[in-house]
């Protein structure tokens, strides 16, 4: 394979071997790419060469390589993953998660506007993920429609962490500071144009103009150049929206021209929370207390109502594992004493076969229950806790379960931080416990996620749990663990569990 920059043999830093060009923009191009160290695909960012810039020059990429490198320690469900930034003839390559999806402005372009409660669970989505890169003092810089990636099993994520500070390192070094911000005038903050001014400010601005496009199918500024655009900025108020109705407070207060009366991130969590739900901005209301039966760190805890249940695994004499399941009591009871992994089903007569079924991949069988469809890994078997059914690898390392009782209509993010809360205060808090993040996730009608770490028996494990509405009116939670060092190929997994999920 050519690649231009005489990259060898088209292998970036003797492992990252390209295989297809999947995007290509103003300061790069994007490749699907083979990690051949890690056996796993990849994205890379390549920065073209920009002109008059010598060859050699590091000096304009260095703070812009540590920044990248920073962003590379993000790790959240709305945030494209960084893996590493490589310097290759005389130029930086982005090493980033690949994950298949249609950008958010592919989606508008083809499909036309998001309705406003999607376009407003597309903002939480990315309000979440910003928050978690701006208290880790990491700023985007260049969030756009084109940035926001919707995958086919409802994930929101925002990418390219890094890319703009690039451009904006290189055009310092060459050109007008001008000329950097005509490349998306739409999307830039105008303390950026003025003063060259970034902060989590400039990105919740950024955020803005995205929801603008999202709901209305077109920026905020409309004008025949990119000029005109950079002065209307500057100058004028945002074009008139009709189609934003409860999301419009949302939108133009993230857009305000003086960063001092811009939304901050809480005021706007709000507003977008109401536009999704049609209510006024408010506090949320406590949720009806719901048991909690902790099996350690609770990666397969499944409370129901006021009845619950376990799925989990301790080892016998032999080396062997059983599976305890059982209600709960009316009343508060001590843990089990069980702990969540490794994992194994029994009861096994009690489960009948996957089957095979088209659109799955290699090695995965469909599994129809009462309430849902869901695919599974072919080497998985699958048992009961009551109305919840447990799906558990052969060797005892991951596993997931599916409950078809959770509430239909519940707010889910204040709900798994009231069950996050339940979990902590418990006799039994898991150990090393950290919360990844809460959540929403753009699934099926209306989803939340739950991700955290903790110890249990010498293994850092890593839970991710989503709770989920369906246009039936029925709820579900879906959770899956394995071993954190192994969470990075465990996502392919989950993703597919997702993306081939059925209510019935």
């Amino acid at each position: 394979m050519a690649v231009d920059g005489g990259v060898e043999e088209g292998v970036v830093a003797g492992r990252y071997r390209l295989l297809r060009l999947v995007g290509r923009g103003g300061m790069g191009r994007v490749w699907q790419a083979h990690d051949e160290v890690l056996d796993r695909q990849v994205a890379v960012k390549e920065i073209l060469p920009i002109a008059g810039v010598a060859p050699g020059r590091t000096d304009i990429w260095e703070r812009t390589i540590r920044e990248a490198r920073t962003a590379a320690r993000l790790r959240h469900p709305n945030l494209v993953r960084v893996y590493d930034v490589h310097f290759t003839e005389g130029r930086p390559w982005i090493v980033m998660e690949y994950v298949e999806g249609r950008s958010l402005h592919a989606t508008v372009r083809d499909d036309g506007p998001l309705a406003v409660a999607e376009a407003a669970k597309v903002g939480l989505a990315l309000l979440d993920g910003l928050s978690a890169a701006h208290a880790a003092g990491v700023l985007h810089r260049d969030v756009t429609p084109r940035n926001v990636l919707l995958t086919p099993d409802g994930q929101v994520l925002l990418g390219d962490f890094g890319v703009a500070v690039f451009a904006e390192e290189s055009f310092r070094a060459n050109t007008t500071r001008e000329d950097v911000l005509l490349a998306s005038p739409a999307y830039v903050a105008p303390e950026r144009v003025t003063a060259g001014e970034s902060s989590p400010g400039t990105d919740l601005w950024s955020l803005g103009a995205t929801l603008y496009l999202a709901v209305e199918g077109r920026p905020p500024y409309t004008r025949p150049s990119p000029v005109e655009q950079l002065t209307a900025l500057m100058r004028e108020p945002p074009d008139v929206m009709l189609r934003a109705g409860a999301l419009e407070p949302a939108v133009l207060g993230l857009l305000r021209r003086d960063p001092g009366d811009r939304l901050r991130a809480a005021k706007a969590r709000a507003l977008l929370e109401a536009a999704l739900t049609g209510t006024p901005p408010r506090a949320a209301a406590p949720i009806a207390a719901r048991k909690l039966v902790v099996a350690g760190a609770a990666a397969l805890i499944v409370g129901v109502g006021g009845v619950g249940a376990w799925a989990a695994a301790r080892p016998d004499g032999g080396g062997n594992v059983t599976v305890a399941a059982s209600p709960a009591p009316a009343s508060p009871a001590p843990a089990p004493d069980v702990f969540p992994a490794p994992l194994r089903c029994t009861a096994l007569r009690d489960a009948a076969p996957g089957r095979q079924a088209t659109g799955l991949p290699d090695g995965w069988l469909r599994h129809d229950l009462d309430g849902f469809s869901t695919p599974a890994p072919a080497t998985f078997t699958r048992a009961s806790a009551g109305p919840v059914a447990c799906f558990l690898d052969a060797d005892g390392r991951q596993g997931f379960t599916v409950d078809p009782t959770a509430p239909p209509d519940a707010d889910r993010v204040a709900y798994w931080t009231d069950q996050e809360r339940q979990l902590l205060a418990g006799a039994s808090a898991p150990a090393g416990y950290r919360r990844i993040a809460i959540s929403v996730a753009l699934y099926q009608q209306g989803a939340a996620d739950w991700e955290y770490t903790f110890d249990e028996h010498g293994t850092r494990w890593h839970t991710l749990r989503r709770n989920f509405g369906t246009a039936a009116g029925h709820g579900f939670v879906v959770s899956w663990t394995a071993p954190d060092a192994g969470w990075d190929s465990a996502l392919d997994g989950l993703r597919t569990v997702f993306g081939g999920f059925e209510p019935h």
